[in-house]
């Protein structure tokens, strides 16, 4: 058994495939709020994508392995990109604030990282669990190669619970305050550390490499939405079990499967 847990671990994960997110997986209805392309999905706050977490991730991988993302946002917020909860309890997320990263094992178990992930650019990030460790590897063309690492206050979970329940995107009462992520996904993969130590940018899918490579002027991002009454500097004091209905006035358009830059 102790053997077959390690195979799991050293597996590539492509969790928008598991998810069945891909245009190609024409078999499954997508969610709703969800537009899927073929270099991936975009989000619209309306989404709701929430399933069992054995069906997305190894029970055992979680905290050695790195997650390699190609993201772009579409609205300034605080946001998880995804998490993962064992009942109420979360044992990862990733939270995407303006100028932060936050990756989360617990409640009062995190790492920020200084980050601007919010500038309506694609952003190709690969961050490295290794037990406490979390280390945040710098873009493909970066100078320095060796990211910045931080430790965890606390052990995390020694497997993530296969009864939780894994959320991509959206909102949740039991992340009070948070809003919907909003914008476009093009690769979210769980692949083995140390493949992407020696160079993430090699698990980067082509046509994520792409959006990266080609970079016009990107348009204004949406600032976070405010009632009538508040001023354009001050957020709004949502409840905490509110979540955004209003699909955005702007969803990039599509060219041949990819997003519009």
């Amino acid at each position: 058994m102790r053997f077959l847990n390690l195979c799991m671990c050293v597996l590539d994960v492509d969790v928008l495939q598991r998810l069945s997110l891909r245009v190609e997986q024409g078999s499954r209805t997508i969610p709703f709020g969800v537009i899927s392309l073929r270099s991936g999905v975009i989000l619209t706050p309306r989404a709701r994508v929430t399933t069992a977490t054995r069906s997305v991730l190894p029970p055992d991988a979680a905290w050695n392995a790195t997650l390699v993302l190609s993201v772009r946002s579409h609205r300034v917020n605080s946001a998880f990109l995804f998490s993962v909860f064992s009942g109420t309890r979360i044992q990862l997320g990733l939270e995407i604030s303006p100028g932060t990263l936050t990756l989360y094992s617990g409640l009062q178990n995190s790492v920020s990282f200084p980050y601007d992930l919010h500038d309506g650019r694609w952003h190709n990030l690969a961050i490295v669990l290794a037990g406490q460790t979390v280390t945040l590897l710098p873009a493909c063309n970066h100078s320095d190669s060796r990211g910045a690492s931080k430790e965890l206050l606390l052990p995390p979970p020694a497997r993530l619970d296969p009864r939780g329940t894994f959320r991509l995107g959206g909102s949740s009462a039991l992340l009070p305050g948070v809003a919907p992520f909003e914008g476009a996904i093009c690769q979210f993969d769980i692949v083995p550390t140390a493949r992407a130590q020696a160079n993430y940018c090699n698990a980067i899918r082509r046509q994520c490499r792409e959006n990266d490579t080609y970079r016009p002027a990107p348009p204004p991002v949406l600032l976070p939405l405010q009632h009538h009454h508040t001023s354009s500097t001050s957020a709004p004091n949502l409840p905490s079990n509110r979540t955004f209905t209003t699909v955005p006035t702007s969803i990039p358009r599509t060219v041949r499967g990819q997003v519009q830059k």
